[in-house]
């Protein structure tokens, strides 16, 4: 790169669908547009791109491997004197203490604490979070965050009407803002019209396909149908460990100094746990243990697992709750997190049946959401 800045477009570092979709597509319009090669980064570990279960079913739809995109921690030959190996992160770290990087921000505004380092290398941002008002004068002009369901939606929006959209494309655009929406569900009001309009306009290009093609795709039929099989996709753990769960999306916090690990899983953790539908492959003590295992590897005060799921019987999205302490540390921290609950919209109720003590170890405390 010598001479040359490298431009790229990275998502945030949770990295769903949202993400890799928007990250991808821009990149693709910016180096048409300028004539210049825009690198979409995927801001996480290709070891972890199998946890992604929707991206990993999605891809396979349109035929895109993994092993043609580029994960921070891809390893590159260098040109140096040593040709020596070098992660895309380190690289990406040495071309920005030289000023030779440009970064498009998609799907987030405020780079994560580890990324810091990378502010002065941010070019553009294209999101659709809260604004925090952040690196305002180097993305003067290149600033576009707006308020609507999915970051896909704006990159849907500027993709219109410059290029023919095929039947790929389409498919990226209209499920991704299905699965960022809930597929417009009401309850949630994540969905915005202008979300709603870019699903109809490339739903039609789907459909336009489906129908010169004679393509016989039972499944996507229906945007309902669509949305339905990349929920199922989204909760197929078959090939996850429990470990990999707890890693699909883990974000790590400090609350008064304790270190807490929070797990987000779209599933019922009362139901996992309790074995009401039995899990062939794990009980009770296998889940609580390796809650415990994953609290020790990465020297945990507490792990909260969060579980988000869709009530067959009341038809709403609920939420469930575990925190696994480890002892030693409990009275002060399960204190300071019950009154952290106290003061949370999920209003939760303790499941005192399924709390557990282990006098040597941990101590472990379910929570379930009350009923609306």
């Amino acid at each position: 790169f010598e001479n040359k800045i490298l431009k790229i477009v990275i998502g945030n570092e949770s990295m769903d669908l949202d993400s890799f979709v928007s990250s991808i597509i821009l990149s693709f319009i910016r180096s048409f547009e300028t004539k210049e090669l825009y690198f979409p980064i995927m801001n996480l570990k290709r070891q972890d791109f199998v946890l992604r279960t929707n991206v990993v079913y999605l891809f396979k739809q349109i035929q895109l491997s993994p092993l043609n995109l580029i994960f921070i921690d891809d390893q590159l030959q260098t040109q140096d004197q040593n040709q020596s190996q070098k992660t895309v992160e380190q690289i990406l770290q040495e071309l920005n203490s030289i000023s030779k990087l440009q970064i498009t921000l998609v799907d987030h505004n405020k780079l994560c604490q580890q990324q810091q380092i990378f502010s002065p290398s941010i070019y553009e941002i294209i999101d659709h979070h809260l604004d925090e008002r952040l690196y305002l004068e180097q993305t003067q002009g290149k600033r576009k965050i707006e308020l609507v369901g999915s970051v896909t939606t704006l990159i849907g929006e500027e993709l219109m009407n410059k290029f023919i959209i095929d039947y790929d494309i389409s498919l990226l655009i209209v499920s991704t803002i299905l699965v960022d929406t809930i597929n417009f569900d009401k309850t949630t009001a994540r969905g915005t019209p202008r979300d709603e309009l870019i699903v109809n306009q490339y739903w039609h290009q789907i459909e336009n396909y489906n129908n010169q093609n004679s393509i016989d795709c039972d499944q996507f039929k229906t945007r309902d149908q669509l949305f339905e099989k990349l929920q199922q996709e989204k909760v197929n753990f078959n090939h996850l460990s429990i470990i990999d769960l707890l890693r699909c999306d883990y974000k790590l916090t400090y609350q008064s100094g304790w270190r807490i690990g929070i797990s987000s899983i779209p599933r019922s953790i009362i139901e996992w746990i309790s074995n009401i539908n039995i899990d062939k492959k794990d009980n009770q003590n296998q889940i609580i243990n390796k809650f415990y295992e994953w609290c020790i590897t990465q020297s945990l005060d507490a792990l909260l697992v969060m579980g988000a799921f869709f009530d067959q019987n009341t038809k709403q999205f609920k939420r469930d709750l575990c925190i696994l302490t480890i002892n030693n540390k409990n009275d002060n921290l399960i204190n300071h997190l019950n009154r952290f609950l106290q003061f949370t919209i999920l209003q939760l109720n303790e499941k005192i049946d399924l709390s557990i003590v282990n006098e040597q170890q941990y101590e472990l405390h379910i929570y379930e959401q009350r009923n609306s």
